[in-house]
């Protein structure tokens, strides 16, 4: 068995898709979390299966590409969770087109493979290292992993969308978990100011905690980003608790924090989250 933190528990949001004939695969449904705990006792009895190794030196090609220049204005960059890929998150573009975001476009990566510690050091796509899961607020985070990986990644990604014209401020990045928490660290640390970053069961990580300005790139100008941050109070995953100790650390870095909590929410995204981040896109890329 192998524990991830990727495919989100979409039940909560079939009817938005359903609206607009855009419902995710069978397969998104829901995450177990009684096969997450059965698969991290795996893990520790060290009887974790083997899976395919392919190593990746950069990102992988996204699943999104950004449509030709002049033909939009805005971007938004969404990074998936751990052992996931940009497949999982297709229907995304989709329903935020169907809500009038025709003028952006959107560029979804697929991490590279690494080995994952808390799974045995078996390979599959991730934004950076873990050593342990569920996530807590006694959880260390791979500093060096985030930065290396992730914030990399994503950073690469940014300066691609200046160079096809988009300004910073016209740029969303977000992510599920992983990469929530790489999409919140890439925004402080990025020189410009970003148009926003959205996280989905994210986190911020140790390091960032008792001193976020610490992450602040020193030739940065301007102010950070703004931040919308959902997640689900009954996460068994990334807990709730160590989720809520994040914003704090945010703003007092002068980074303006909505966060919600999602009563009876899981490791996954609900209904009234995806109809949340419309409605913020809308504020933070309106169209020119």
């Amino acid at each position: 068995g192998r524990l991830t933190l990727a495919r989100p528990r979409v039940s909560h949001h079939r009817e938005v898709m359903a609206e607009v004939g855009v419902l995710p695969p069978k397969r998104h449904n829901r995450v177990a979390n009684a096969a997450a705990v059965a698969a991290l006792v795996a893990v520790a009895s060290g009887l974790a299966t083997s899976l395919r190794s392919t190593a990746f030196a950069a990102v992988a090609p996204a699943s999104s590409a950004p449509r030709s220049a002049g033909a939009t204005t805005a971007r938004v960059i969404w990074l998936h969770g751990l052992g996931d890929t940009a497949e999982g998150w297709a229907f995304l573009p989709k329903l935020l087109e169907s809500k009038g975001f025709d003028y952006v476009d959107f560029v979804l990566p697929t991490a590279p493979s690494i080995p994952i510690t808390v799974n045995g050091g078996m390979y599959m796509p991730g934004w950076f290292d873990m050593d342990k899961i569920p996530y807590s607020s006694a959880s260390t985070d791979d500093r060096a992993s985030i930065e290396a990986i992730g914030v990399k990644q994503l950073t690469s990604l940014i300066q691609a969308a200046e160079a096809d014209g988009v300004p910073a401020d016209r740029v969303v990045v977000g992510g599920f978990s992983q990469g929530g928490c790489v999409a919140m660290m890439t925004g402080l640390s990025y020189p410009r100011t970003l148009a926003g970053v959205a996280s989905l069961s994210g986190w911020v990580p140790d390091y960032a905690r008792p001193d976020a300005s610490e992450v602040i790139a020193s030739e940065a100008s301007g102010p950070r980003p703004p931040v919308l941050w959902g997640h689900g109070e009954a996460d068994e995953i990334v807990k709730f608790e160590v989720a809520r100790v994040g914003p704090a650390a945010l703003r007092a870095v002068g980074m303006e924090v909505d966060f919600r909590g999602v009563p009876g929410l899981d490791h996954g995204v609900a209904e009234e989250e995806l109809e949340w981040l419309v409605e913020w896109l809308q504020q933070r890329l309106p169209r020119l």
